[in-house]
């Protein structure tokens, strides 16, 4: 991997960690078992993809529909 790569893995996991309100510190030291980290990086992923598709629905939606 390039090292642009592996930053950005980085942050997602951070970023992931932070909305998961799980501990840095334990997070960036590989103390969370692989199968966690993952599902929780999924479930931030899926997270804001839902939040995305549910504005773009929002401004979508005509004006005066119920």
């Amino acid at each position: 991997m390039s090292a642009g790569i592996e930053a950005s893995l980085d942050y997602i996991g951070f970023d992931a960690a932070v909305a998961a309100g799980l501990d840095l510190e334990k997070w960036d030291a590989g103390g969370y078992p692989r199968h966690v980290m993952a599902r929780v990086i999924a479930w931030h992923k899926l997270k804001g993809l839902v939040e995305m598709h549910s504005q773009d629905a929002a401004i979508r939606k005509p004006k005066g529909k119920g």
